[in-house]
């Protein structure tokens, strides 16, 4: 359900704009935010698997 979460928050910015709930600038803003909070999670997952991977060849992180 995780990786589907991000479609369900777009196809509800994109349902809000179309039923004029929010002006098309809005769903701009809304919808970059959306891509760099995805893209922040992206990394932060990646940061942890590097982490884990520094703790299994012995050192502290």
């Amino acid at each position: 359900m995780d990786q589907d979460q991000p479609k369900l928050n777009e196809e509800f910015l994109h349902m809000q704009k179309l039923a004029g709930l929010i002006t098309e600038e809005e769903y701009k803003v809304q919808s970059q935010e959306l891509d760099l909070m995805n893209l922040s999670n992206k990394i932060s997952k990646k940061v942890d698997l590097i982490k884990q991977h520094l703790k299994n060849q012995g050192y502290d992180v």
